[in-house]
């Protein structure tokens, strides 16, 4: 059975541009790829990309507007999480908001479909 690989170009972790090593982008292969994929898909505002409106996460109605329930929060990071492409499957997603410093974590390990399982963790500040 042949894998497939998951690839993207890889991101700088501090600034989110493009990634630069000897003046030649760099590629985030597999696990890399797949968190740094479902990162993006966590922290994307709906109607910020300007090519699908739709996509993102409707933060400043459902997470800003009030007080989300802890079941709409966990719907909405589990639905972000299965479909982003690589993943297997989601058997536990854990996420803790600390309403003082208005942060965030979200953490999920996962089976890769390409190969074993890793871990994937995002942390917001609301």
């Amino acid at each position: 059975m042949i894998q497939a690989q998951v690839s993207d170009l890889a991101l700088d972790p501090v600034t989110g541009d493009l990634l630069v090593r000897g003046g030649d982008l760099v590629l985030a292969m597999d696990a890399e790829a797949i968190a740094q994929d479902w990162a993006r898909r966590m922290s994307l505002f709906r109607g910020e990309w300007k090519l699908d409106r739709r996509v993102g996460i409707d933060y400043p109605n459902v997470i800003f507007a009030g007080r989300p329930s802890a079941a709409l929060l966990r719907h909405i990071f589990e639905t972000v999480t299965r479909r982003t492409a690589g993943i297997a499957s989601l058997e536990r997603l854990e996420f803790t908001l600390d309403s003082r410093t208005r942060v965030l974590p979200v953490r999920a390990p996962v089976p890769a479909s390409t190969g074993p399982p890793f871990a994937l963790g995002v942390r917001h500040v609301l």
